[in-house]
C-alpha cells in the first residue's frame, strides 16, 4: 500500500507544473478577453460620438440650403441677403423679367450669383447659390410666338465646419434647384 500511496504522490508531483500552466494560459485568455470588450466599448462611444457630431454639421448645411431656396423663391426685384448673415456677397438679380407689360413675372437672371456665411450653433455655414437660366420658345402659343417659357436652375452649395477647437465635423450638401416659370399661357 505504500508503494501505491508512493507512486499515487510522484504522480501528482509531476503533474503540478501541468496545472500551473494551464492556470496562467486561462488566466491570460481571461485578461485579453476583458481587455478586447474594454476597448470595443470605449471605440464604439467614440464613434457615435462622431457620428452625432457629423449629424448636427450635415442638419446645419441643410439648414443653409433651406435658407438658399426660400431666398431663390421670394426673388423680387430688390431682393437682397437679410442683413442678420455674418457676410454677404452679391445679390441675385431679380430684374429680369418675362410676360406681357404688367403681368411681368421675375425671376433669377442667368449667371447671377450669392453667397452667405452664418452661424447655426457651432457651426459656421458657408452658402453660394449660381443661376442658369434656360429659355425656350413656346410652340403652342397660337396668339404671341415671341412669348418665351422660362426655367431656371439654382445651384446651391451648402458647407458646413465646426467651430469647436479639437472638432473638426464637416459636411457638404449639394443641391440642384429647379425655379420653372410659364409665359406661354394667356
Amino acid at each position: 500500500m505504500r508503494s501505491s500511496v508512493r507512486k499515487a504522490t510522484e504522480e501528482l508531483a509531476r503533474n503540478d507544473g501541468v496545472a500551473l500552466i494551464a492556470t496562467l494560459i486561462l488566466g491570460m485568455i481571461a485578461i485579453s478577453f476583458t481587455l478586447t470588450m474594454i476597448y470595443l466599448s470605449r471605440e464604439g462611444s467614440r464613434l457615435s460620438g462622431i457620428e452625432g457630431r457629423y449629424q448636427k454639421a450635415l442638419q446645419a448645411a441643410k439648414g443653409g440650403v433651406e435658407v438658399a431656396i426660400d431666398y431663390v423663391r421670394n426673388c423680387s426685384p430688390a431682393n437682397t441677403l437679410p442683413a442678420f448673415y455674418a457676410s454677404h456677397t452679391g445679390t441675385l438679380n431679380c430684374a429680369c423679367s418675362m410676360g406681357t407689360p404688367g403681368n411681368k413675372t421675375y425671376y433669377p437672371c442667368d449667371g447671377s450669383s450669392a453667397s452667405f456665411v452664418s452661424l447655426i450653433g457651432n457651426y459656421q455655414v458657408y452658402v453660394s447659390i449660381k443661376v442658369e437660366t434656360l429659355e425656350s420658345s413656346c410652340e403652342n402659343a397660337p396668339t404671341d410666338p415671341t412669348k418665351k417659357s422660362v426655367v431656371s436652375f439654382c445651384r446651391i452649395i451648402s458647407n458646413s465646419t465646426n467651430t469647436d477647437t479639437g472638432r473638426k465635423e464637416r459636411a457638404s450638401v449639394d443641391v440642384l434647384y429647379k425655379l420653372s416659370v410659364d409665359n406661354c399661357g394667356s
